[in-house]
């Protein structure tokens, strides 16, 4: 039985078997039963396929409750799946990230043993290991701030059966290629690869002793604002207005560079699309109409010529061939790129918070020298506002610049990789082509 529904967010499909859905779109259910958290139905622009059951609510008619939730659901949900990088929020809560300037003069509450940015309580870090530091308070996790698009589950389509979503080998082989690049990032962080409870996860083999660490680092007072106390830093002198420039360029980078990664994303989704749909498809069309032509010549035999309608006929099967090459490439290339990418969209989204925090740092700053010049505060007490504000300021600039030094090594290694695969599958199509013109030479 067909139900009405609405989106409650958007979402863009990803291959042939999905349609995408925009946020308040009408929607038509063909069945409230969803399969392994999708539902299969038709939007406005009378697209039938599959999106997430948890991006919609089925609508009722008054007699009934009003409508089916299914952000909340556990299996499909975005806030539950088990992804690589960390369990990610349900689209349903509000996350505190922005890259509006507030000023949070509650800042410098942990000198005070108290927590100075309230972090969302999502689940614990990877095998039940909080988060080691501030820099990456839900340990790689997918944030929604204001300016962003909202990040759901590393996957969306892990979650969809085998028959419906490809090979289990193929799930097992995307879940490898993102535990390998994920885990890359985090033995490269100065910090987060010194942290005991990650040592411990990665090292230890005894399932006791395993379970003794974890409660160890889950009594980890040192966590989110706090771990600023275990920090120290330079004494040379830092300009306060300098880092807040700074810190103004990279906010106004990583929001362009958030962007520009999102698009990349669409753009290559569409073509992996391409490549397993569309190209193929066109390619196998013109296989199949120079197969017709050869099959047409051998009607009228006395002016048949075996060797033209042989070469036409293997010219078609060559142009077949070649399709199934272009369905086969995105796992040499596009693959790689895609996982960049959605690696980077999760490590971009958690900037906001932090810049938050320096924002908040840098007012307290300014209104404390101002309190003190006018004798309502302790010079002392203003130069420990000062201070900590140095504290977290070099920590920030710390965080900014293994980014950057780890953006320069990834997209390189990116795109350098993308060109020659590029190159190869080329070459190999010249040689099919090549081989198939010389067939054509003795007639």
């Amino acid at each position: 039985m067909a139900l009405k529904a609405r989106a409650l967010y958007n979402f863009q499909s990803e291959n042939k078997e999905e349609i995408s859905i925009q946020e308040n779109e009408e929607l038509v259910i063909f069945s409230e039963n969803s399969l392994d958290g999708w539902l299969q139905g038709q939007n406005s622009r009378g697209e039938t396929g599959l999106f997430p059951a948890s991006y919609v609510e089925i609508l009722r008619s008054r007699s009934g409750s009003n409508y089916t939730d299914y952000s909340s659901s556990p299996v499909g949900s975005p806030g539950h799946d088990s992804s690589l990088y960390s369990a990610s929020p349900n689209p349903g809560i509000s996350y505190q990230g922005s890259f509006e300037d507030d000023d949070d003069d509650d800042w410098d509450d942990w000198d005070d043993a108290c927590t100075v940015v309230e972090e969302p309580q999502s689940a614990p870090g990877t095998n039940g290991h909080p988060s080691p530091s501030l820099q990456y308070p839900a340990a790689y996790g997918h944030h929604q701030h204001s300016g962003y698009r909202p990040k759901p589950v590393l996957e969306r389509q892990d979650s969809m059966s085998s028959s419906k979503r490809g090979s289990v080998e193929d799930f097992i082989e995307k879940r490898k290629r993102r535990l390998i690049l994920w885990m890359d990032h985090m033995t490269s962080h100065p910090v987060l690869s010194q942290y005991e409870g990650f040592q411990h996860f990665l090292c230890c083999r005894d399932e006791k002793q395993w379970k003794l660490g974890k409660r160890r680092a889950e009594k980890d007072e040192m966590v989110g604002a706090s771990f600023l106390l275990t920090i120290q830093i330079p004494t040379e002198h830092q300009d306060l207005q300098d880092v807040e420039d700074r810190v103004d360029a990279f906010k106004a980078f990583s929001k362009k560079m958030d962007d520009s990664v999102l698009q990349l994303t669409n753009v290559a989704s569409e073509l992996v699309r391409k490549h397993v749909g569309g190209f193929r498809k066109e390619f196998q069309k013109l296989g199949n109409a120079f197969q017709a032509i050869s099959h047409s010549f051998h009607m009228d035999p006395p002016y048949s010529l075996d060797a033209l309608n042989n070469a036409i006929s293997h010219t078609g099967k060559t142009y077949e061939t070649v399709g199934e090459m272009f369905a086969e490439q995105p796992k040499n290339d596009l693959f790689l790129m895609l996982d960049t990418l959605s690696l980077y969209q999760g490590l971009l989204s958690n900037f906001p918070d932090i810049i938050h925090l320096q924002k908040g740092a840098f007012a307290k700053v300014k209104e404390s020298q101002r309190m003190s010049d006018e004798g309502r505060m302790d010079q002392e007490e203003a130069d420990g506002i000062r201070k900590r504000c140095r504290v977290v300021g070099f920590a920030l600039q710390a965080e900014m610049n293994h980014f950057h030094e780890r953006r320069v090594a990834d997209f390189k290694r990116m795109m350098q990789s993308y060109l020659r695969q590029q190159i190869v599958f080329y070459q190999r199509v010249s040689q099919q082509l090549e081989k198939t013109l010389r067939m054509y030479d003795n007639l």
